[in-house]
């Protein structure tokens, strides 16, 4: 994606800051107290990816009467002070770290104490209106529209680390690509669109009908033919189906998601690009290019897939037989103990299993879920560690499987890297 110029202005005159801000939202009318002692105003636009995040701080008490509020949809997040906005005769108020989703096409008008720093994010009403027609297989009747209620708990503090991550990038001059910006970009709508309320939400809640197998498969042909831009929404679009029944259906067809389904596919596509690298490879370009925008993501959920950091010098070893686990460094002697609370990978295991031996190593497998649910806990003591001060110790168990059979077969002790 080309970088976008980001915008930074300060003034004192109320007029030329009426002027700024309505280049940046709508035209509006701002009302000051009349024994305020001046203005000072301070407006920043950083343009990170798709939205731009938005920073607005006063040094008096204003009253904003936005009109219809055309075209806007606004998270307004609260740095310092409070606000009341006030929509459609329905009123909140914003404290400190509580965000407001600001509906468009609705009269506004909204009051700002002196202490009042805000952050915004606009996001583009067509893609989020397309994004929920999709989940709904159906076109929108009516304006979409937000209740006008702080996020959740939950949803804040997410929100809050998505736009931690947006001006993060910025910061570091990376300008995501294409496909990361795109991924990035429907994360966040889908991070509203699923957590808060809005004119919508009972509908998403309705259950969705049955679906047949063939349309997991021909959804898992679109993820391997389409190109890193590939979306399941986008997906669900092309084949006609609503994104509830093409979750449902890789839920019970595939016992996961369709965006695990689709970053299982990217993962693998990245360890062949780094396997095979050029030149000018790196793990953050080829992280961003298939589509991840987290980087730190992206690296756990590579460790988890293929037992091993993301890297060019990556190892050989068929991905669906590694497993690796930390042990923690002892103090005295050379016994280590390493414990996982998840395998991903594996959909059915015994409930217990024991005694099995392979060179001084002792696996222990229990069962912390449903039988044959996957969840398990591994124990392992392993001796005869070689032990680096200051470094973890990091313990290598192969899993072997029986063809397309997932039932744990045997185990086996592989060297151990410090």
């Amino acid at each position: 994606m080309e970088a976008s110029q980001n915008i930074k202005f300060r003034t004192s005159d109320i007029e030329e800051a009426v002027a700024a801000i309505s280049k940046i939202y709508c035209p509006h009318q701002m009302e000051l107290p009349r024994s305020y002692c001046g203005l000072s105003t301070t407006l920043e636009v950083v343009q990170c990816g798709l939205q731009p995040v938005v920073g607005l701080k006063y040094s008096t008490p204003v009253s904003v009467d936005a009109g219809r509020f055309p075209n806007l949809m606004l998270m307004q997040t609260c740095i310092d002070g409070k606000g009341l906005v006030r929509q459609g005769g329905i009123s909140a108020v914003c404290r400190p770290n509580e965000t407001l989703p600001l509906s468009p096409d609705v009269s506004t008008q909204l009051d700002f104490d002196a202490r009042y720093v805000q952050r915004t994010v606009r996001l583009d009403i067509e893609r989020l209106e397309t994004l929920c027609s999709r989940w709904l297989n159906a076109p929108l009747e009516h304006p979409f529209r937000f209740e006008l209620r702080p996020f959740s708990r939950q949803l804040e503090q997410a929100w809050a680390q998505a736009v931690t991550l947006m001006l993060a990038y910025e910061r570091m001059n990376i300008i995501l690509p294409e496909a990361a910006a795109t991924s990035f970009d429907e994360f966040m709508l889908s991070l509203v669109l699923q957590q808060h309320l809005h004119n919508y939400s009972n509908d998403l809640r309705r259950p969705p009908g049955p679906v047949a197998p063939r349309v997991v498969r021909e959804a898992e042909h679109w993820m391997r033919i389409g190109g890193s831009e590939t979306s399941v929404s986008g997906i669900a679009a092309r084949m006609g189906v609503s994104l509830r029944n093409l979750e449902v259906a890789f839920r019970e067809w595939r016992q996961a998601t369709p965006t695990q389904c689709l970053r299982k596919i990217r993962l693998e596509a990245a360890r062949a690009e780094l396997l095979d690298p050029s030149e000018t490879t790196s793990v953050t370009s080829v992280a961003l290019n298939k589509g991840f925008f987290h980087l730190a993501r992206f690296s756990a959920y590579y460790r988890v897939m293929f037992g091993e950091p993301p890297g060019p010098h990556a190892s050989t070893e068929p991905p669906s037989k590694r497993m690796i686990f930390p042990c923690r460094r002892s103090r005295v002697g050379f016994t280590h103990q390493a414990r996982v609370s998840r395998i991903l990978f594996i959909n059915k295991l015994p409930e217990q299993t024991h005694g099995r031996y392979c060179n001084g190593c002792r696996i222990t497998i229990r069962s912390t879920g449903a039988p044959n649910s996957g969840a398990v806990i591994v124990t392992a003591a392993i001796t005869f560690v070689r032990v680096i001060a200051g470094l973890n110790i990091w313990a290598t168990v192969q899993i072997l499987r029986d063809g397309s059979s997932s039932r744990c077969k045997e185990w086996r002790k592989l060297p151990l890297s410090g």
